[in-house]
Parts: C-alpha cells; structure tokens; sequence
C-alpha cells in the first residue's frame, strides 16, 4: 500500500469525527475527505495485512504470566462483488476481546512448627543436633525445605537444604544442626520452606546454646631442655567468664595424655606449665579439655615446635660465645 494512503487510513482511524466503522476501495480515503482524482484510484495493490487480525503472546515471569497483544484495528479482503483489482479495507473504531485462562489452584504449604533438639537446650560442640520442622500441605508435592544459622553480626556458621517429596496432610521433616565451632551468645535459626510456586513460608527461631568455648595459647616455638607455658581462657554461652575449673582440664600431647596442672588467675583465664622432658624436638600437638560440673565440655589445640635455633638466629654476642 502507498505511504500516503497509509497516512490516511492511520488519520482516519485516529480521527473521534469518523463513524465506528468504514469502508473504501484502494486508494482508501476517510469519508470526510475529498475525492481524488479518477487518475489515482487506478491499479491494483497487493495485500499488506495478514490473514489473523491480532497475535497473542504469553510471557511467564517470576511473579505470573504476562500477556501481549498486537492488534491490527482492519479487516482487507477483495470485494467479491467487484473485479479483481477492487479490495475493500474496513477500519474499526475499537476492537473487544475476550479473554479466557485457566489457573491451577495454588498449593497451600504452611510451617507449623520449629523444634530444635526435642525442646531439649542445645549444646555447643554438638556434631547431630535434631531439627524437626512441621508442614502441612493441601496437595501431594515436592517441596524444598532449608535453613541457617547466623550470628548476632548476621555471619551464617551453619546451613542445610533437603529436597521432599510429600503427599497431602501433615508431616514432620527431620533434619540435623550441627554446632561445633559455634561461640558464645545467641543465634538465629531462619527456615524456608519452597516449591514450584517459589517460598510458601519461613519461620524464624532465636537459639540460645549452653556450652563453654575454650580459647587455647602457646608459643609457636620452644627451645629443648626449657619448660613452656599453656594459657587458656573459658566462656560461657552468654560470653561471661567460668571460673572455678582449675582441676577440672586435661591435656594430651601428640595424643597420649600429660599431667599438668592448671592455676587460676582472673577473668576466667588458667595458666599451667610443661616441663621440657615431656617434649623432643620436633612438631607437637597439644589439646587441652575442659569439663564443668554440669558436663558442659569445651576443647582447644595448639602446635608447638621444639627445636634448636641456628646461630645465625642468636645475637651477635651470643654467636660470639660471649
């Protein structure tokens, strides 16, 4: 079709002075125009519009589906009572559509519950601790269920996800925490549980573990034939300082137990010295254990390295023999 006809029908179609629909032969002209002259109303045009009038399109998005369309507001066909080179272009004023979807139901999915360890109070250093997490779903479905733990500064110490197939009704999904590392203070238990339709819900759980952490220090390096020193400091799951455990640590050495005794001195911090027969020369491991009257139990390790220092390392006055 010739770009002025296109401008014309485009104006027409535009134009609120128009009726709902028209009519004309190509080259087509609004009926408030003027006619043109005989001369330009000769010669047959090839048909620009496809055979559908509108196309559909369907986009899914994270949040639903989104539909296009496209619409073409004319209907071009040749006009059966004319000749060949006669068509007839009808322009519509407005065009309706009807729209019809099915949704499938959405799965009702909810957290009934949290329990961590049988409502029993967690203990640090636990490598198994029992997670049970109640659901009920409308549906036979497969569902994600995971969690965290993080700390009061947001730092995640431990996660876990499992993937469950489960039919329609309640259930109670076991996991495991696992609480080795973990220091003192409170922690944040945050579950999900998701599926096809994306996150059905989350729960959020504030634990309080009981335990004591033990921060172990020795110096890297000895010199054979001298005593060294252990230091430790023991916290509570509140952070506060324990006292009161001086004979209650242990130490091992390279995995065969060393008596020793350890002396308290303030803010919950013990001292105990090693005598040098109980070292050689060469790399050690040492770990010391601590057990409260509760039965609160909290370890630690160092390495140590006992070994002759070469010359070059000593002072010039000792390189001397001085």
């Amino acid at each position: 079709m010739p770009a002025a006809a296109s401008a014309r029908i485009a104006a027409a179609a535009s134009n609120p002075g128009d009726p709902g629909t028209w009519s004309c032969r190509l080259p087509c002209r609004s009926p408030s125009e003027p006619a043109p002259a005989a001369s330009s109303a000769q010669g047959a045009a090839a048909d620009p519009y496809p055979a559908a009038s509108f196309r559909a399109n369907v986009v899914p998005r994270e949040d639903g589906w989104v539909l296009y369309l496209s619409a073409i507001p004319a209907s071009y066909v040749e006009d059966p009572r004319q000749g060949t080179a006669d068509h007839q272009l009808t322009l519509f004023h407005h065009m309706s559509f009807r729209i019809r979807y099915d949704l499938a139901a959405p799965v009702a999915v909810t957290l009934t519950g949290v329990t961590v360890n049988e409502g029993r109070p967690v203990s640090i250093g636990q490598a198994n601790v029992p997670l049970s997490v109640g659901i009920t779903t409308g549906q036979a479905t497969s569902l994600t269920v995971a969690y965290e733990v993080a700390d009061p500064g947001g730092f995640t110490l431990t996660d876990q996800e499992a993937l469950v197939d489960l039919p329609a009704g309640a259930h109670q999904v076991t996991m495991t925490l696992d609480t080795r590392g973990w220091g003192p203070g409170p922690k944040l238990l945050n579950v999900r549980v998701a599926g096809p339709d994306g996150v059905y819900d989350t729960r959020a759980v504030a634990i309080i573990p009981q335990g004591l952490r033990l921060a172990l220090q020795a110096a890297p390096r000895q010199l054979p034939g001298l005593a060294w020193s252990l230091s430790a400091a023991v916290r509570d799951e509140t952070g506060a300082a324990v006292s009161g455990l001086a004979g209650r640590f242990t130490l091992t050495l390279d995995g065969t137990p060393a008596s020793v005794t350890f002396v308290e001195g303030p803010s919950g911090s013990y001292r105990a010295s090693v005598p040098a027969s109980a070292l050689p020369e060469g790399m050690h491991r040492a770990v010391v254990t601590v057990r409260d009257a509760g039965g609160r139990v909290a370890s630690d390790e160092a390495w140590v390295a006992v070994e002759v220092f070469s010359r070059s390392y000593l002072p010039l006055a000792l390189r001397r023999g001085r």
